[in-house]
């Protein structure tokens, strides 16, 4: 991670990463050094990963609705005045 990189979730009372269900997610074990136990972690979790094949008309539905499901979330954060670091 750079230090940019590190600095910002430092600044950030919220930090949000994409993950697959049971698992942190790469991107959270690469952060873990500079996540403190007073941010407020928000995990996105994707819905389906193997389950579907991305051609698949369920699959695309699913994905569609997580991804405003959670842009919906930061946007709650965001307008609480809490900034968000995502990745």
């Amino acid at each position: 991670m750079t230090l940019k990189a590190v600095r910002t979730i430092g600044a950030c009372p919220v930090v949000a990463y994409f993950c697959k269900r049971g698992t942190r997610g790469q991107a959270r074990r690469i952060a873990d050094q500079a996540i403190r136990s007073d941010q407020i972690e928000l995990p996105m979790v994707y819905p389906v990963t193997v389950e579907l094949p991305p051609t698949h008309p369920d699959y695309g539905r699913q994905i569609e609705a997580f991804f405003d499901e959670s842009a919906e979330r930061i946007a709650a954060h965001l307008a609480a005045g809490r900034s968000v670091a995502a990745r």
